[in-house]
């Protein structure tokens, strides 16, 4: 506002407060002129005096002026700033929470198959704690320390997650082979399903987190067992191949299918298809598996049929040569 004595600015999004500036009011002397009135016949009688003004001020000029509005812009992008600054804290806020859920939910999902093994175990142990020969005994030790060592993995897996969420995972080459077979052997007896059969591929080394690894193909094997149950005959089919810079992993089953409906919403949290009444399962495995593959920089592709099966396509990057005893297994 550029009048004499005060100037004010709007502050705020919604121009709730207000800068106000006042300029000291100063007086000033003014000459008057008018016709004497006594004099009224002769109009070269003029009357003179000076009057005083009070309440008057320097009216502002353009440098102040600019001053205030160049000040207003200020004002402005700090409040957007601020505004910017709290809009990432509630995001940094909700992120860490979302996190803090997704660390709970990994672990009561991915802990209860080794958990649900050493249970399994004690239980055959105490039921033919009289009779079982020491093979026997030896062999359920060896899965009882498998078990704590996968445990021990996934907690260690999920700590360093958290810990360096924006990261990706150190990696090592891991070879496969025996590793899939023994998680499919232990879920086929945990699951009761022993009518379910297995091919096994070629079977290539991988880059990438021990406990990590172990976590996205316990959980896609699981799934596999799970929903070709109830198949005539139960097939499961893993196999890989190189594809230029990646290690690429199939794992197929001729289980019930994903019907295609619901095909954009299977990696999403608590999601499950309407035809998997009765079959165990909270709906958080497929949503594990696709953050852990990213976090490894791979990829996850599934494609599936009802009635026919489920395809799952998983792509390893390959970061350096593999070791030679690796690629001879």
């Amino acid at each position: 506002m550029n009048f004499a004595g005060l100037m004010y600015l709007k502050v705020g999004i919604e121009s709730d407060y207000y800068l106000v500036w006042f300029r000291k009011a100063s007086q000033s002397r003014v000459m008057q002129i008018r016709q004497d009135q006594k004099h009224r016949r002769k109009p070269d009688y003029l009357e003179l005096w000076e009057d005083v003004r009070y309440d008057v001020a320097k009216p502002w000029n353009d440098a102040e002026v600019n001053f205030v509005l160049r000040l207003n812009q200020i004002i402005k992008e700090s409040i957007f700033r601020k505004l910017r600054e709290r809009q990432l804290l509630n995001e940094e806020l909700l992120s860490l929470n979302n996190e803090l859920e997704m660390f709970t939910y990994t672990l009561s999902h991915d802990l209860k198959n080794p958990l649900s093994i050493l249970k399994m175990g004690i239980q055959f142990l105490q039921q033919h704690s009289e009779d079982i020969d020491l093979s026997k005994t030896n062999k359920w030790y060896q899965n009882f320390s498998r078990s704590v060592s996968n445990i021990e993995d996934i907690i260690n897996n999920m700590v360093q997650l958290s810990q360096h969420r924006a990261s990706v995972l150190d990696k090592e080459p891991l070879p496969m082979a025996y590793t899939l077979q023994r998680i499919f052997q232990e879920n086929k007896t945990l699951y009761n399903t022993p009518d379910c059969q297995s091919y096994f591929g070629q079977l290539l080394p991988i880059w990438g987190e021990k406990s990590a690894v172990y976590q996205i193909f316990t959980n896609l094997i699981v799934n596999a067992i799970k929903y070709s149950a109830q198949s005539d005959k139960p097939t499961i089919k893993i196999e890989s191949t190189n594809q230029e810079d990646m290690t690429y992993y199939r794992i197929k089953d001729n289980g019930i299918g994903i019907p295609e409906e619901h095909l954009p919403h299977i990696y999403e949290m608590f999601s499950r298809a309407d035809n998997v009444s009765g079959i165990p399962g909270t709906g958080i495995g497929l949503s594990l598996v696709k953050r852990v593959m990213e976090r490894l920089g791979g990829t996850i592709e599934i494609e599936s049929t009802v009635g026919l099966g489920t395809t799952v396509h998983l792509y390893f990057p390959i970061v350096a040569p593999f070791p030679d005893h690796m690629l001879n297994d």
